[in-house]
C-alpha cells in the first residue's frame, strides 16, 4: 500500500467513531459505548490450536474498559465459544444497545480466532461473515464497528472500499453514523501470532497504539485514525520478513457525518512512562514478568507517552549499530520520563533481533550444491602463501597463517590460523583458529576454534569452539563448545556445551549441557542439563525445563512453564496453567487444588489433590485408633487421576497406591495377621460444586487389592470380600466428606 493511500485510509478511518472515552469531559454528550470481544483458540481439529486468541481478547476487553469509554457493565467477554454461545452473546449485546434508548450509541466487536474465506471458525462450526454482517446492522446502534484479528479476515471487506468525508476534527458534536469494518490480513493473508509477543502481531500493535505510542500529533490523545495507521505499518513491519509472508490490514467503512474519535485519552493519565526525544530505533518494553507489553520504532526528535500498569519495566532501544539497556518505574503517582543518556550500552550477541525469512531452497542437498558449485566448478583461481589478502575471492586461497578478503567469497579457504570473508561467502571455510564471515554464509564453516558468520543461508557450522550467528537464518551448527544466533534460526543447533538462539528456531536444539531460545521453539529442545525456551511449540526434554508459553510436551525432574498447553511429565511440574501434569508435585496457578476430608465409618480420611485443570496427583492420609477390627492406625498413599466436569457434578477417577498398618514406617515383626498391608486400589467420586466451587460435599466409592507384607503373611480373616489367597485380597470401601477448593 503506497503512503499516499495510506493517508487517505487514515483520513477515512479517523470519521469512523465519534468520541467517546473514559474522560468526563469527553463523556458529557452522553455517548454510550458497548463491546463484544471473543476469543477462540480452537478452530477445529484441522487447524492447530491457537496459544494467544482468548489472551487477546482480555487485553482488548482491559483496555476497552481502562481507557475505551466502556462500562465494565457494559462490556461483554466471551472465550472459547461454539456458535451458538456466540449467537446468545451476540443477543445479549442487542439487549442492552435496546435498553440504553434515548442515547447515542457505539458498538465494537472485536474478534481474535480462525477463520477462513467464509466465516470465523469456533471449534467445528462457521460463523459466515454474511451471519456477522446481518448481526451487526440489527443492533439499533448509531456506529457498529467490527475488529476481526484472524486469517483471511480480510474477505469480510473484499470488494469494499473507504469513502472521503472532509470535516476530520472539525466538529466534536461528532455525529457520525454507519459502520466501519477492521480486519488484521488481506482475503488471502495469513494472521500470526508469536510466542515472543505472547500474542498476534495485530493486536499488539492495535494495543501498543492505543497506549500512546500512536499519538502522533503529541496531544495526548489518541484517535482510531492514529492507532490503525500504527497497527498497520507495526504489523507490516514485522511480519514482512516472517515464514508466512506479510500481513496487511485491511478496511470498509460505510460512514456519514464529521468527527474523529478518540480511543485513549492520557491528559489525565498518571500512569504514563515517556520516552524523550533524543531515543531513536526500536523500542521494547517489557514488565517484572518479562512479558512485551509494548514495541515501537522511535523517532529522533518526537517523545511519545505510553499508559502502562505502574511497575518496574525494562527498557531496550536497538539501533543498527548498537543495543542500549534501561530501567524505568511507572508509581502511577506522577507521570514517569526514560531518558536516551540514562540507557547502557549491551554486547550485540545477546540481542533478539531477527533475521529474514527464510529462502526459496533449503536443506542439506542445497548446502552440498553450493559447496560443491563455490569449491570445485569456480576454481578458476588458486592463490598458496604463507598469508593471502585481497579484495574478493573466486577459486582457492591456502594460507599457513591468514587468508583474508574484503569482499565475496566463492570456493575454498584453507588455513591453520583465520579465514576471513569481507561479506559473503559461498563454499567452505576449513581453520584451525577461526572462519570469519561478514554477509550470509552459504556452505560450511569448520574450524577448532571459532565461526562467525552475520547470517547462515543453507550453510553448516562445525567447530569444537564457539559458532556465532549474529542475524540467523537457515542451516546447522554443531560444536563442542557454544552455539549463538542472536536472531531466528531454522536447523539444528548440536553441542556438548550450550546452544543459544536469541529469536525464534525451528528444528532441534540438542546438548549436554544448556539450550536457551528466546523466541517460539517449534522443534525439540533435548539436553543432558537444562531447557529454556521463551515459547514453546514442541518437545522439551532435560533435567530442568523451562518455557515461557507453549505446547507440546515437557518431560524432565523439573518442569516450568506459563500458559502450557500439553503434557508435563516430571518429578516436580509448576505452570500458571496446563491442562495434564504428571508428577510427584503439581503446582499449577489455575489447576486443581483441593483437600478432601471425609470418613468412612471407622477413621478420619484426607486427601490434597495437586494438579491441572484435568489431570491431578492425590496424596493420601488415614487415621484410626487402634481397635481389634481395624487394620491400623496410620494409612499413607500416592495417586494419578482425572476430572471431569458435567453440568451439575466434578467427577473424579484416579488409580494408586495405599500402605497402611500399625507400625508404618518401621518392621513389623508383629505375628497379627494384616499389620502391614500394601493395596493398590481404584477410586471414584463425586462432588457438588458449591459456593463457586470452593465448597463441594462429595460421595467417593474404593476397590482396594491387598497384599500382605508382615512376616505372618496373611490378610485378617475379616477384611477381604474376595480372596485370591491367604495372602491377596480384594474389598471395596466407600467415604462420604466435603472438599475444600482454591
Amino acid at each position: 500500500m503506497t503512503t499516499a493511500l495510506l493517508r487517505t485510509v487514515g483520513l477515512v478511518l479517523g470519521l469512523a467513531f465519534t468520541t467517546a472515552t473514559a474522560s468526563p469531559a469527553l463523556a458529557d454528550g452522553g455517548v454510550r459505548r458497548f463491546a463484544l470481544v471473543i476469543g477462540a483458540n480452537d478452530g477445529g481439529p484441522e487447524r492447530a490450536t491457537l496459544r494467544y486468541a482468548e489472551a487477546d481478547a482480555r487485553t482488548v476487553a482491559g483496555v476497552m474498559t481502562e481507557v475505551g469509554g466502556v462500562a465494565p457493565a457494559d462490556r461483554v467477554l466471551v472465550v472459547d465459544p461454539d456458535k451458538a454461545s456466540l449467537i446468545v452473546a451476540l443477543g445479549e449485546l442487542r439487549r442492552r444497545v435496546q435498553a440504553a434508548e434515548g442515547q447515542r450509541t457505539e458498538v465494537v466487536v472485536y474478534y481474535s480466532g480462525h477463520s477462513d474465506e467464509r466465516g470465523l471458525l469456533l471449534r467445528t462450526q462457521r460463523f459466515t461473515y454474511k451471519e456477522l454482517r446481518d448481526a451487526l446492522s440489527n443492533l439499533d446502534s448509531d456506529v457498529r464497528i467490527a475488529i476481526l484479528d484472524s486469517c483471511s479476515s480480510g474477505a469480510l471487506v473484499t470488494g469494499k472500499g473507504g469513502r472521503h468525508v472532509a470535516g476530520f476534527l472539525e466538529n466534536e458534536a461528532n455525529q457520525v453514523a454507519g459502520h466501519a469494518y477492521l480486519t488484521s490480513s488481506a482475503a488471502d493473508e495469513v494472521s500470526q501470532e508469536a510466542a515472543s509477543l505472547g500474542g498476534s502481531y495485530f493486536t499488539h500493535a492495535l494495543v501498543t497504539g492505543l497506549r500512546g505510542a500512536a499519538d502522533t500529533n503529541s496531544d495526548q490523545l489518541v484517535t482510531l485514525n492514529e492507532a490503525y495507521r500504527f497497527a498497520f505499518e507495526e504489523t507490516l513491519a514485522r511480519t514482512e520478513s516472517s515464514r508466512f509472508g506479510a500481513q496487511h490490514a485491511n478496511f470498509d467503512i460505510q460512514l456519514s457525518g464529521s468527527g474523529d474519535l478518540v480511543m485513549t485519552d492520557l491528559r489525565t493519565r498518571n500512569a504514563t512512562l515517556t520516552l524523550d526525544e533524543a531515543m531513536a530505533g526500536r523500542v521494547y518494553l517489557r514488565d517484572a514478568d518479562d512479558r512485551l507489553v509494548a514495541e515501537l520504532g522511535k523517532q529522533d526528535g518526537k517523545a511519545v507517552s505510553l499508559l502502562l500498569e505502574p511497575g518496574k519495566y525494562t527498557v531496550r532501544l536497538e539501533q543498527e549499530d548498537a543495543t542500549y539497556l534501561g530501567l524505568a518505574r511507572v508509581d502511577g503517582a506522577s507521570p514517569a520520563k526514560v531518558y536516551a543518556a540514562d540507557l547502557a550500552p549491551v554486547s550485540l550477541v545477546a540481542t533478539v533481533a531477527r533475521g529474514g525469512g527464510p529462502s526459496e531452497e533449503s536443506g542439506f542437498s542445497e548446502t552440498v550444491s553450493r559447496v560443491v558449485e563455490g569449491a570445485v566448478a569456480s576454481m578458476d583461481g588458486l592463490d598458496v602463501d604463507l598469508m593471502v589478502d585481497g579484495e574478493a575471492l573466486t577459486g582457492t586461497a591456502i594460507g599457513l597463517g591468514v587468508t583474508r578478503y574484503t569482499d565475496s567469497v566463492s570456493g575454498l579457504q584453507l588455513a591453520l590460523g583465520a579465514n576471513v570473508a569481507g561479506r559473503d561467502l559461498t563454499g567452505v571455510q576449513l581453520s584451525i583458529g577461526a572462519n570469519v564471515a561478514g554477509g550470509s554464509t552459504s556452505g560450511v564453516q569448520s574450524a577448532a576454534g571459532i565461526n562467525i558468520a552475520e547470517r547462515v543461508d543453507g550453510a553448516v557450522q562445525l567447530t569444537s569452539g564457539v559458532n556465532i550467528t549474529e542475524h540467523g537464518g537457515r542451516g546447522s551448527q554443531f560444536t563442542a563448545g557454544v552455539n549463538i544466533t542472536g536472531g531466528d534460526l531454522d536447523g539444528v543447533q548440536g553441542a556438548a556445551g550450550a546452544n543459544i538462539t536469541g529469536g525464534d528456531q525451528a528444528g532441534a536444539q540438542l546438548a549436554a549441557g544448556l539450550n536457551i531460545t528466546g523466541g517460539a521453539m517449534q522443534g525439540a529442545q533435548v539436553a543432558a542439563g537444562v531447557n529454556i525456551a521463551h515459547g514453546l511449540a514442541g518437545y522439551q526434554g532435560a533435567v530442568l525445563n523451562i518455557a515461557g508459553n507453549g505446547r507440546g510436551t515437557q518431560t524432565g525432574v523439573i518442569n516450568i512453564a506459563g500458559d502450557f498447553d500439553g503434557a508435563m511429565v516430571g518429578i516436580v511440574n509448576i505452570a500458571s496453567s496446563t491442562d495434564a501434569p504428571v508428577g510427584l508435585l503439581n503446582i499449577i496457578g489455575d489447576g486443581i487444588h483441593d483437600l478432601e476430608v471425609g470418613t468412612d465409618g471407622t477413621g478420619l480420611n484426607g486427601t490434597l489433590k495437586l494438579g491441572g485443570k484435568h489431570i491431578y496427583t492425590s496424596y493420601i492420609g488415614r487415621y484410626a485408633p487402634e481397635q481389634p477390627d481395624l487394620i491400623g492406625d496410620y494409612a499413607v498413599g500416592l495417586a494419578i487421576g482425572g476430572r471431569s466436569t458435567a453440568r451439575v457434578f466434578v467427577s473424579d477417577i484416579d488409580v494408586g497406591v495405599v500402605q497402611f498398618g500399625s507400625d508404618l514406617f518401621g518392621t513389623s515383626n508383629s505375628a497379627e495377621p494384616g499389620s502391614q498391608i500394601l493395596a493398590p486400589r481404584v477410586r471414584v467420586a463425586m462432588a457438588l460444586p458449591m459456593f463457586d466451587g470452593h465448597i463441594s460435599p462429595y460421595a467417593a466409592g474404593e476397590l482396594m487389592l491387598g497384599v500382605a507384607l508382615d512376616d505372618s503373611g496373611q490378610l485378617p480373616t475379616y477384611l477381604p470380600r474376595w480372596s485370591i489367597n491367604q495372602q491377596i485380597g480384594a474389598w471395596p470401601s466407600g467415604q462420604i466428606g466435603v472438599r475444600l477448593s482454591i
